[in-house]
């Protein structure tokens, strides 16, 4: 049977063919889109992934210095936890001596009676004694406390103490022979001279009047002789006002001009200090020459013919050659025998036992909180 085609058929055959094609197109770009936005997604999540790890490394490194600082900061606390350690401990046994150092006191506190307490009274009397001679050169002062130890001494009925006194009655004839010097009399006069200095008038040039008109001396019935001799003397009147006789051996120094008078009186009152300095130091040379500077500056600027400057000038010259170094004796020697008898007899007298009560309070003090918490800290 044979088959025959109709146009129609043939039109329909055509159309299912060209939908065809245009689908698989359709899905061909489709396909290609999709693959195109894949790619995109793909690359951007590369970047993503790229920039994540950049920021987890940046990360990395900072938590790795982080880390050593903290490493770092760990080491000084260990360091400075140590040396707190070290300082705690340190406190402790310092605080530890200082309780055998009470408990020491109070054993011997405990077997102390009426005569340790008077031979104490003497022994500082006798330190002060020798203080005050070394340092401040007051031997009437080292005498009295000497005398006021021998006392004391004297109402103890000890025979061992015989030695002491007569070691104190030595020194104070030794006292007693050395020369006398009164260092604060000397220093007060250099004051008042200091206060002098304003009194003083500066030399001043006398002035000349040529116009004064000389007295006229009747030489009526005098001889030649006598008429020359009075005019000699006439001639050496009027020179005495108009010359000042000075040494030559050294430089003729200009007048000191008025508007430095202060500065000068300034100068010597500082020269005359530096002389009381010097005498309270026992300086020989250095208190002579001051001295003597401000000597040769009054008798340099000053008109030395008024009364205030003569008597400045010779107290000044007196003073000056006063040896101000004064002799002292040795008078440690009372001292060394009283300490040692003393020392002696702490050694003889027993020392009490420490009971249970004493040692539960050293305990008590060493375990409080401030200096277990202070340990405790500094571990």
């Amino acid at each position: 049977m044979t088959t025959t085609t109709t146009p129609t058929d043939t039109t329909v055959n055509k159309n299912s063919g060209n939908l065809a094609r245009v689908l698989v197109i359709l899905l061909l770009l489709a396909l290609g889109g999709v693959s195109g936005f894949l790619v995109q997604q793909q690359l951007l999540l590369k970047q993503d992934l790229a920039q994540s790890k950049a920021q987890l490394q940046q990360t990395n490194a900072a938590t790795q210095s982080s880390l050593t600082e903290l490493q770092q900061r760990l080491a000084q606390l260990e360091e400075q936890n140590q040396k707190l350690a070290e300082q705690n401990g340190s406190a402790i046994s310092s605080i530890q001596e200082s309780l055998n150092s009470q408990n020491e006191r109070l054993m011997t506190l405990s077997t102390t009676d009426r005569n340790d307490w008077l031979l104490a009274e003497a022994q500082y009397l006798l330190s002060l004694a020798n203080q005050r001679l070394v340092i401040e050169r007051e031997a009437s002062t080292a005498n009295a406390l000497l005398a006021a130890a021998d006392n004391i001494l004297a109402g103890i009925d000890i025979i061992e103490l015989r030695t002491v006194r007569q070691a104190i009655k030595s020194e104070q004839i030794a006292l007693q022979l050395a020369s006398a010097f009164d260092r604060e009399g000397l220093f007060l006069e250099i004051a008042a001279l200091s206060d002098q200095i304003d009194k003083l008038s500066l030399f001043k040039m006398p002035e000349i009047i040529l116009d004064k008109p000389s007295e006229i001396v009747s030489t009526e019935g005098l001889s030649f002789w006598e008429k020359f001799k009075q005019s000699i003397a006439m001639s050496i009147d009027d020179l005495q006002f108009l010359v000042r006789v000075r040494e030559l051996s050294k430089p003729v120094e200009p007048i000191l001009p008025p508007d430095s008078h202060q500065y000068l009186k300034q100068n010597l009152r500082f020269m005359l200090e530096q002389a009381q300095l010097a005498l309270l130091k026992e300086q020989s040379q250095v208190y002579r020459n001051a001295l003597l500077k401000a000597h040769q500056w009054i008798e340099q600027y000053y008109a030395i013919n008024e009364r205030e400057s003569q008597v400045i000038l010779a107290r000044l010259a007196e003073i000056a050659e006063i040896n101000i170094q004064q002799p002292i004796p040795d008078i440690t020697q009372s001292r060394n025998q009283l300490e040692a008898y003393i020392k002696k007899e702490h050694q003889i007298k027993p020392a009490p036992q420490s009971d249970d009560k004493t040692v539960q309070l050293n305990n008590s003090i060493i375990d409080s909180p401030t200096v277990g918490g202070a340990k405790a800290k500094g571990v």
